[in-house]
């Protein structure tokens, strides 16, 4: 039963990094990630409350790891089945990932990218089990006078469990290429949407009483910081970030809008080039988390650009 289960698990991790990998090239969510935002949909508060409270910030990677543990023993599982449940299994599984993709905002790819998923995840599993060596039957009864000598070869054996083992470790590789591949894919179209955003120079103001002035070319004031002090303004790659996103939201400026509607004279639909085409403002804001302890890291200064909101309700007729 173990070749068995080492073929469930080494056929999960391929279906799942192909459902990975598919999420990437066709932009949609990813599966594991939606599994995740499902599972902290569902979970009663005062349950996210604790786990926050044991694991804190590692609550995130811990639930997305658990998820891949979760799918890798259930494919273990199935392995060590008959071919027909896992036949059907695998495709329910991927299936139901590909639910949560959709839920999670593709209808349409989600679905395909599961089937995909579970697809692949049957084809792995049928060729590593036709490689595991076939346990020997009962010998058949003759006599003993009249049986020729049949010596057995330990290399054919040998030979099947050498190619076994290899298959599995040659999948093993791949999925974790597929894993690694996916995610350059997100972080390579996350870094091209970041840089489609371009301020406008010379556009920027700050508020001075009932009028606006242009911005002041830097923002660390009129002095730098004192030798042994960090910064004025945190660096970006320093600035803390606490939220419920199991991964950093990546969100297309050209498909990007905002409505306010509701109780309003006249509702408005801006895009970002409609923002970036207002007044601008810079503001350079303290933010402070409310779990901060003093002297802890969870609070830092950034100079934030936008439309302040009350430009846009005096829009909408509020």
């Amino acid at each position: 039963m173990t070749g068995r289960r080492t073929a469930g698990i080494v056929a999960a991790a391929v279906g799942l990094a192909v459902g990975e990998f598919a999420s990437a090239v066709f932009g949609v969510p990813s599966p594991v990630v939606s599994v995740g935002d499902l599972v902290v949909d569902v979970t009663p508060g005062p349950v996210v409350r604790r786990t926050i409270a044991w694991f804190g910030t590692a609550q995130k990677p811990l639930l997305l790891t658990g998820i891949v543990v979760v799918a890798l023993l259930l494919g273990g599982s199935l392995g060590r089945r008959n071919s027909g449940a896992a036949r059907a299994a695998f495709p329910v599984a991927g299936l139901l990932g590909g639910l949560a993709v959709g839920r999670a905002g593709s209808p349409l790819g989600g679905p395909l990218v599961g089937v995909l998923a579970g697809a692949v995840g049957i084809v792995v599993l049928h060729l590593g089990r036709r490689l595991l060596p076939t346990p020997p039957g009962p010998e058949p009864e003759v006599d003993v006078v009249d049986a020729p000598t049949v010596v057995e070869d330990p290399r054919v054996r040998a030979a099947t469990r050498r190619g076994f083992l290899g298959y599995a470790a040659g999948m093993t590789v791949a999925a974790g290429s597929l894993a690694v591949g996916s995610r350059g894919l997100v972080d390579r179209r996350g870094d091209r949407l970041r840089d489609d955003v371009v301020l406008p120079p010379g556009r920027r103001t700050i508020p001075d009483g009932d009028r606006s002035v242009p911005a002041p070319t830097t923002t660390e004031g009129p002095f730098g910081p004192p030798d042994g002090l960090t910064p004025w303004i945190t660096p970006n790659d320093r600035f803390y970030r606490i939220d419920t996103a199991l991964v950093v939201p990546r969100v297309d400026p050209a498909e990007w809008t905002l409505t306010v509607d509701g109780l309003v004279g006249d509702p408005v639909t801006v895009t970002l080039d409609d923002l970036l085409a207002m007044d601008l403002v810079d503001a350079a804001v303290t933010l402070n988390c409310v779990s901060n302890e003093v002297g802890g890291h969870l609070v830092g200064n950034a100079v934030w650009t936008g439309v302040p909101l009350l430009d846009l309700l005096g829009q909408a007729g509020i």
